[in-house]
């Protein structure tokens, strides 16, 4: 089955995890982020748009509709790599959600923990899309 290009962002959301890990800064593994907001929307499905990144550098989730997978790529920045994700229908406003997402996660370039919060930011430094802990 060939998965979208456009599912390669969420894999620097990985790379970062595994930087902050190894520098002492907030702890990336253990329970899965939720998706809080993502182009500046409230997200849809209570919680069921998630983000999980290993110490590997693997990151795995759902946009509330797909699940996807991806890596992550530090050198020079952080972007996303090539995304792979299930290719169910959904009611359109969580296919809206998704593709938000994944246009997002393709714009990727840095991130960052802030009070208590996961925001996956552009080259500029505009917020992307933001995930909390449960």
């Amino acid at each position: 089955m060939k998965f979208p290009s456009k599912i390669a962002g969420l894999v620097a959301a990985a790379a970062v995890a595994s930087s902050v890990a190894q520098s002492g800064s907030p702890t990336w593994g253990g329970a899965p982020w939720r998706l809080e907001e993502v182009g500046g929307k409230a997200a849809l499905g209570k919680g069921q748009a998630t983000l999980s990144i290993s110490p590997d550098g693997k990151a795995s989730g759902s946009s509330g509709c797909n699940r996807f997978g991806a890596t992550a790529n530090l050198d020079g920045g952080l972007r996303f790599g090539p995304l792979a994700a299930t290719r169910m229908a959904c009611p359109p406003e969580l296919m809206d959600q998704e593709r938000r997402l994944f246009h997002a996660l393709e714009q990727v370039r840095s991130a960052r923990v802030e009070d208590g919060r996961l925001l996956l930011l552009s080259e500029s430094g505009a917020v992307l899309a933001a995930y909390v802990r449960p």
